[in-house]
């Protein structure tokens, strides 16, 4: 039987090529061709850290990231790849992003030791409709004159969709064509034209052609689809439920009125014998 291409946007793909100590390499690469701006000596000493962060409050959630890494001078970056899409993204960002600044004010700790924190998530959807460009960056500024508050916090977003299939010359492009190739053709292509993928394409052909990995990346893909089924039926269920209870109460009105049971079923779609056991 043939095999199905495994998505490099698989949950256990991403954080094996870029969320593994030993594959190091391939996440500074990753991090160098996003943020650009930050001096490539930062990257020189990358390490990756507990995915979980820590509760504040008992009945605190329990945040779990994809990739959490800090640099050589203590910057915190988190690195998430999301396929799905979820109502409340901007939202969750921030928290993270909040929590992660938090975590680093450990006991004894001042103000002035507090690191820059940064949120690289990368989306496999439009996150960002009224943004033209696949990456942007957002940090707190005066709107009026653009001037930065402070660069402690910064969110960089990465939309997939919006990438070129043509190469722009941007450094990151050959990273996102990697997350969209869909046939190991398009893989084999990639690191000829642009070697510098080629550990993190190496990386992902053990995975896809290791049985025993390959079955664990199978399993984690098939939990998110399962997952996000679940949560669509649960919004679906919800929704019927709540049309139901609307068509319900608005028959119980309209029988208090005194209107007949056959109109109170055409005006709320209701069967007849439903109305008049109201």
């Amino acid at each position: 039987m043939k095999s199905t291409f495994l998505s490099p946007l698989n949950d256990y793909v991403v954080k094996s090529i870029f969320g593994d100590q030993k594959n190091i390499e391939n996440t500074e690469a990753l991090l160098k061709a996003i943020l650009v701006d930050i001096s490539p000596e930062e990257f020189g000493k990358l390490t990756i850290v507990d995915p979980f962060l820590k509760r504040i409050w008992r009945k605190d959630k329990l945040g779990i990231l994809d990739i959490r890494l800090t640099t050589a001078t203590g910057k915190v970056i988190n690195v998430e790849v999301q396929v799905n899409r979820y109502k409340s993204m901007v939202k969750r960002i921030i928290y993270y992003l909040a929590k992660l600044l938090i975590e680093q004010m450990k006991s004894g700790f001042n103000y002035e030791k507090i690191n820059q924190t940064i949120c690289v998530v990368i989306v496999d959807h439009i996150l960002c409709p009224e943004e033209e460009h696949y990456l942007n960056f957002y940090d707190l500024r005066n709107p009026l004159t653009g001037r930065p508050f402070t660069d402690l916090l910064k969110v960089v977003i990465i939309e997939l969709p919006k990438v070129p299939k043509a190469d722009d010359g941007q450094p990151i492009w050959p990273w996102l064509k990697f997350f969209k190739c869909q046939t190991k053709e398009e893989l084999t292509m990639l690191t000829k034209t642009h070697p510098e993928v080629k550990p993190a394409v190496n990386e992902y052909a053990k995975i896809s052609w290791s049985d025993r990995r390959r079955m664990i990346a199978d399993f984690k893909e098939k939990q998110r689809r399962d997952k996000y089924d679940m949560l669509e039926f649960a919004k679906d269920e919800g929704r019927d439920e709540g049309i139901r209870q609307n068509q319900l109460q608005t028959a119980r009105n309209l029988k208090a009125m005194g209107i007949a049971p056959d109109k109170i079923a055409a005006a709320t779609s209701l069967s007849l014998e439903e109305v008049e056991k109201l």
